[in-house]
C-alpha cells in the first residue's frame, strides 16, 4: 500500500471552524422541550378542539353563528333540514341485477381459472411421471445389457 506523504491533516482547522451546525432551536431561541412550551401547546390544542366542536354544533345542530340571514338560510337548507327516507319498491331485493351479473361473472371466471390451473398441473405431473418412467426403463435396459455382456 502506498503511503501519501504529501497529505497533512491540521486538527486546528476543525477546532477553528466557523460553520459548525447548531440546531434551529438553539439558533432562534425557540424553547421546544420546556414546560412553558408544553403548556402553550396544550392550551392551543384545547382551543382548536373547542373551535372544532363549535363549528360542528353550528353546522349540524343549527346553532345561530351570527352570520348573515342569507348564509343561515343556506346552511339550514343544506345541513339542518330533516329528510324522510324514501324506499323504492324497485330495490326490495337489495342487489341490483347489474351487481348480480358481475358477481356471477366473477365467480365463473375464478372457477374457469381454477379448472385450467388444475388441468395444467395434472398435465405437468403426468409428464414428470412419464419422464421418470422413461429414465427408469433406460436405466434398467442399460443394466440388463451390461449384465449380459459381462457373463
Amino acid at each position: 500500500m502506498a503511503v501519501m506523504e504529501d497529505l497533512y491533516l491540521d486538527p486546528y482547522t476543525v477546532k477553528d471552524r466557523q460553520n459548525i451546525y447548531t440546531s434551529l432551536t438553539d439558533r432562534y431561541g425557540v424553547p421546544v422541550f420546556t414546560d412553558e412550551f408544553r403548556r402553550n401547546k396544550a392550551a392551543s390544542d384545547s382551543q382548536d378542539e373547542m373551535q372544532q366542536q363549535h363549528l360542528m354544533q353550528s353546522v349540524f345542530q343549527g346553532l345561530d353563528t351570527g352570520e348573515s340571514q342569507e348564509e343561515n338560510e343556506i346552511i339550514s337548507l343544506l345541513f339542518i333540514q330533516k329528510q324522510d327516507a324514501v324506499i323504492s319498491q324497485d330495490f326490495s331485493s337489495g342487489l341490483s341485477s347489474g351487481i348480480l351479473w358481475y358477481a356471477v361473472a366473477l365467480i365463473g371466471a375464478v372457477a374457469l381459472f381454477t379448472a385450467l390451473l388444475l388441468r395444467y398441473r395434472s398435465k405437468k405431473i403426468k409428464e414428470r411421471e412419464d419422464h421418470v418412467a422413461h429414465i427408469k426403463l433406460t436405466y434398467q435396459a442399460g443394466e440388463t445389457s451390461a449384465g449380459h455382456s459381462g457373463q
